[in-house]
């Protein structure tokens, strides 16, 4: 060898796990194209493939079936979700290299939506408003696009309440115990326009400006 260069050996090659299963209905109905993402446990795949990628992930054949190849040694969960179905979390799941795991099947309740359009008094559409919903599926707060349509999918069936919120507009929260299933149609979501209070604070014996000051507001009445 030439000087300088040295020689470690041969390291472990890894070939990594390969986990197959299927995804069914409620009713044991294979769901063909269902989205299947692999969760590492304390795990975070952009340090392991680069920042910016995403995890792992495969959609499912006609058959229901799905398979993921060279998976890393480590414990995983599998998220799956389907176009009107819930959203499921497989429990923790343990794999070594060169395994092969069969998983049992994963299976997804039926899903609800909610949809609706977000407009002011004029009936010109809000975009970028937040609507928040809370009721037994958990979801994330979504902002509304240029026509002032949001829509939330995958929920279970049950009881939700919806809360929205645009800069310049009173908070809205006149969506209560909106149940699903039900014939909702699309939601039409009005805002009112709120007031704003203007002024100036000064010294009492300079009449100069104050700069740094604390203002508050209240409601006469409650």
């Amino acid at each position: 060898d030439e000087a300088g260069d040295q020689d470690f050996g041969d390291g472990p090659v890894l070939v990594g796990a390969s986990l197959q299963g299927e995804v069914l209905d409620a009713m044991g109905t294979p769901i063909s194209g269902a989205t299947l993402t692999l969760a590492a446990e304390g795990f975070d795949w952009r340090r392991m493939m680069g920042m910016g990628r995403r995890a792992p992930e495969v959609t499912t054949a006609a058959s229901g079936a799905f398979q993921i190849d060279k998976i890393p040694p480590g414990s995983y969960r599998i998220r799956a979700r389907a176009v009107g179905h819930q959203r499921s979390t497989t429990g923790a799941f343990t794999v070594v290299d060169g395994q092969q795991v069969q998983l049992d099947p994963i299976e997804l309740g039926p899903g609800f939506a909610i949809a609706g359009v977000v407009f002011d008094s004029s009936a010109k559409p809000i975009q970028n408003a937040l609507v928040e919903i809370e009721g037994p599926t958990r979801e994330r707060g979504q902002r509304t696009d240029a026509e002032g349509r949001f829509r939330f999918d995958h929920l279970a069936a049950g009881s939700f309440d919806l809360e929205i919120e645009a800069e310049g507009f009173l908070r809205n929260e006149d969506f209560k115990g909106i149940e699903v299933p039900g014939n909702l149609g699309e939601l039409t979501i009005s805002m009112l326009p709120g007031l704003s209070i203007e002024g100036a604070v000064t010294d009492a014996a300079s009449g100069m400006p104050v700069l740094r000051y604390a203002a508050n507001v209240r409601r006469l009445g409650d």
